[in-house]
């Protein structure tokens, strides 16, 4: 990891178990970035970037914080096994900080963030998709506006950054024993943000689910299938399937019988052409505002066991009561069918029973 010393103005080098406290900048890019091998260059000091730069490392110093960390210059992008290694770090870099300075570039000083309609809500530092982990991760985080005035600490502004991102509140708490929502709910919370490349979508959440793996660019969107599909080796989560839902879908996520029951309204229309696994996180966006259940779970029926195969999707369920089973079977088919193949084995074993969903379109 590569810190940058904020009375040196130099990069410095440093191993996990040997990292000093540090600062670090969430932010938008911007022109004229400076990069590391700008910081080779004299001139650097003249480039736009260079004020976040020269910012942080001013509020940084005056916490006696010898150190910070920003993405543009602390990163080799042109090495891409330490972008890659850096990606997958990111969540725990920030959640490690001392603090998160996040600076809101075309926020004016003075504006009140409570107006409807105030800069502060339309700035584009909610919408990217890499600020949801800078949001989530850090242990103490304070917004900034542009002339670097500061507009509050993360949780005075809880009420209205769940407004604008949809992120539960007691998720803006930096509290480790706030149970994390499941995986659908998860996934809403980037349903409204964009990166610049098709990948970043998938490599963005790599740290909201604890995921580990390589970076391949110029897979496009087969990055977000192939997160899917790691989600579905580390964890036994049934809603990652209930993807694609409209206004029209009532989510009960309390359920008296079965753990993510899905109601499907008898208007709702599911979109053509579509597999098992979502394309975008954009299809989860029906379940944004639910948060994690606080039910008793010892009286739910023990989850699914989930396997991505080379045929499809094998779903490996335990033993449930039919009046349970039919509908939760049934509103799978009905509602991934049109346009894909989906063909469906049960095979009774003492353990329970096996589904395989195959999707060939």
């Amino acid at each position: 990891m590569r810190l940058l010393n904020v009375k040196t103005r130099k990069l410095e080098k440093f191993f996990d178990e040997s990292n000093p406290d540090y600062a670090i900048l969430s932010h938008t890019w911007g022109a004229e970035e400076v990069t590391l091998q700008d910081l080779e260059n004299p001139d650097h000091v003249q480039k736009k970037g260079w004020t976040k730069i020269d910012g942080t490392c001013t509020l940084a110093a005056k916490e006696n914080i010898d150190y910070i960390w920003i993405d543009t210059c602390c990163i080799d992008k042109t090495n891409s096994a330490e972008l890659s290694e850096a990606i997958n770090s990111m969540y725990r870099w920030y959640k490690s900080s001392q603090i998160c300075y996040t600076y809101l570039s075309d926020v004016p000083t003075n504006t009140d963030p409570s107006e409807s309609n105030s800069a502060s809500r339309r700035s584009g530092w909610f919408t990217r998709g890499w600020t949801l982990q800078e949001l989530i991760a850090p242990r103490n985080l304070v917004f900034y506006d542009q002339k670097w005035k500061p507009m509050g600490t993360r949780l005075e502004l809880a009420a209205l950054v769940k407004d604008i991102t949809a992120v539960p509140a007691h998720m803006l708490s930096a509290d480790a024993s706030n149970p994390w929502p499941n995986t659908a709910i998860r996934m809403s919370w980037a349903a409204n943000r964009a990166t610049s490349r098709a990948e970043d979508i998938a490599y963005c959440l790599l740290g909201i689910f604890d995921i580990q793996m390589p970076l391949l660019y110029g897979e496009g969107n087969a990055a977000f299938q192939r997160l899917q599909l790691e989600l579905l080796k580390q964890s036994e989560e049934e809603s990652l399937l209930a993807w694609g839902l409209d206004s029209s879908v009532q989510l009960i996520i309390k359920p008296p019988n079965w753990r993510g029951l899905v109601s499907v309204a008898n208007n709702s229309r599911p979109s053509r052409g579509r597999g098992v696994l979502a394309h975008h996180p954009g299809a989860f966006r029906s379940w944004q505002g639910l948060e994690a259940s606080e039910e008793d779970t010892s009286k739910w029926p023990p989850r699914s066991k989930m396997q991505a195969t080379k045929s499809g999707l094998e779903i490996t369920r335990p033993p449930w009561p039919l009046i349970i089973a039919l509908p939760v079977i049934m509103g799978l088919l009905l509602y991934h069918s049109l346009l894909v193949l989906i063909r469906v084995l049960t095979r009774g074993t003492s353990n329970g029973s096996t589904i395989m969903i195959i999707s060939c379109g």
